[in-house]
């Protein structure tokens, strides 16, 4: 059987024999070119399985080169090559119908394993039906957020980029972590999560990396750290504005290197993973305040997506209760009454409180109806946090500082914890810090 093949395009002439030499050898047919005129030229004398081209081209750029390769040739599959600073560009061809793209210096290992995985869904065996991923979960008729939800299926369709979710505590920055594995390529393959502010400083290397015997007083057998447990898989960096800096300069340096070698080993293997991190913070906040390494930043955010606070999509409410109540089995539903003063709360906590209430008040209710009586007396009251004026313009830590000062009074520490939708040791950390523990 002819073997396929391939047409790389690149002006750069170092890199360009060096992706040619690296197929070859890989038992492909490969041809190239240094300008998208003559990458063209050669897509009309020969159809390729897969082309392979730079954005940024003397003349006409990647992406119009793509479009007219398309005309000719609607299953052509098409990978472009960028770097850090472009990735938008990118995105844009993603847009236009890449089937991926490999960031500069491009490495080896990523090509091979890119163009192996590209090429095992070529026409014959490839379908435009659409298939049922963890999007199909989200709740709600918000255009933004079906905007956004469109936005992170296409990304998540790239093999390798690493992307940075954030949003306020609460917003679903996991559900979304778990619904870009699922319908990336790598979805048959581990999904793996930390909490990198909920692990002690001193066990997160082990938890990250693995240790193996002997390595510190405890470890009395070898450890398989996530990084290595999601090996081809997704690992989801949760809070990663928490993670202490001598961590991430460790961190930095395996996702510059792809290779984990645990605490106390004198060996390291490579590993496939895409990262996906979260935060509630200001990164750029963080690296002014010498908190967060800004090297790190670049490399976890080649794609950032921000997550709308549940007070900015209040018309979702009522298809969330519902799901909700269904979920609880209890056959219950709300009131009108009561689920127009869900809609006119200001949600702090998100969509983790909505669901803590929700869940609440099927518990407590006591006919089929859920009613205004049956809502906590916060919620009864019209006790917003905010005022809509305030909100733009305090940060996420002052809105969380508000809610605590004006609060604090009136509700306990269980239920403050759970308006914010975070957990009581946070609230005391939290308290601690700015002076208000009592």
């Amino acid at each position: 059987m002819m073997s396929p093949t391939i047409l790389i395009v690149e002006d750069e002439d170092t890199l360009r024999q060096s992706l040619q030499r690296v197929l070859r050898r890989e038992g492909y047919q490969v041809d190239s070119a240094a300008t998208a005129e003559e990458g063209l030229a050669l897509c009309r004398a020969t159809r390729y399985h897969l082309i392979i081209s730079d954005i940024n081209l003397p003349g006409m750029d990647g992406i119009e080169m793509l479009a007219r390769i398309r005309a000719m040739d609607a299953d052509a599959i098409f990978i472009i090559t960028t770097a850090y600073g472009a990735l938008d560009s990118a995105i844009g061809a993603l847009r236009a119908g890449a089937y991926d793209y490999l960031l500069k210096p491009v490495k080896h290992d990523a090509l091979r394993r890119l163009v192996r995985t590209a090429l095992a869904g070529t026409a014959d065996n490839r379908s435009d039906a659409p298939t049922p991923d963890g999007f199909d979960g989200m709740i709600g008729i918000d255009g933004g957020l079906r905007h956004m939800a469109a936005e992170l299926r296409m990304v998540a369709r790239s093999a390798s980029s690493n992307l940075l979710l954030l949003g306020e505590t609460g917003t679903g920055k996991g559900f979304l972590a778990r619904a870009i594995h699922a319908a990336s390529a790598r979805a048959t393959k581990p999904f793996m999560a930390i909490n990198c502010g909920a692990v002690p400083e001193h066990l997160i290397e082990s938890e990250m990396f693995g240790h193996v015997k002997g390595a510190f007083t405890g470890a009395v057998s070898d450890k398989t750290g996530l990084f290595v447990a999601a090996d081809g898989g997704t690992l989801f960096l949760d809070e990663i504005g928490d993670m202490p800096l001598a961590m991430q300069v460790k961190l930095l340096k395996v996702l510059e290197d792809g290779e984990v070698r645990p605490l106390g080993g004198t060996r390291g293997r490579k590993v496939d993973i895409r990262v996906i991190s979260a935060t509630n913070k200001d990164l750029t906040q963080a690296i002014a305040a010498g908190t967060f390494r800004q090297d790190l930043y670049y490399r976890i955010n080649l794609f950032t997506m921000s997550i709308p606070p549940l007070r900015d999509r209040r018309e979702d409410i009522p298809a969330l209760v519902a799901h909700y109540l269904a979920r609880h089995e209890s056959g219950k539903t709300m009131s009108a009454e009561a689920l127009a003063k869900l809609q006119a709360h200001g949600w702090p906590g998100n969509i983790r409180e909505l669901q803590n209430v929700v869940e609440r008040c099927a518990l407590i209710s006591q006919g089929e109806e859920i009613e205004e009586s049956d809502l906590p007396t916060a919620l009864r009251a019209g006790m917003n946090p905010i005022d809509a004026q305030d909100r733009g313009a305090l940060s996420i830590e002052a809105y969380t500082k508000k809610v605590i000062l004006e609060h604090q009074d009136r509700l306990s520490e269980t239920e403050l914890a759970k308006m914010l939708g975070i957990t009581r040791k946070t609230l005391w950390e939290k308290r601690r810090k700015w002076g208000l523990l009592r």
